[in-house]
């Protein structure tokens, strides 16, 4: 907190929106300011089906 108490006026925690993390910022008064999403789509399928890759972020 050493940025507020330099004169910075905006705190900005990013959260996904069904975590736990959420409730508790939630609970300890903090406000949702906006929604950002973010989609990924993998340059062709090769990349996405490479060993060693996570099937959950293709």
């Amino acid at each position: 907190m050493e940025a507020l108490a330099e004169g910075a006026r905006t705190l900005v925690i990013v959260a996904e929106p069904r975590a736990e993390a959420i409730g508790i910022y939630r609970s300890l008064g903090f406000a949702d300011a906006e929604r950002q999403v973010r989609l990924q789509r993998p340059a062709d399928a090769s990349v996405a089906n490479a060993p060693g890759r996570d099937a959950r972020t293709s």
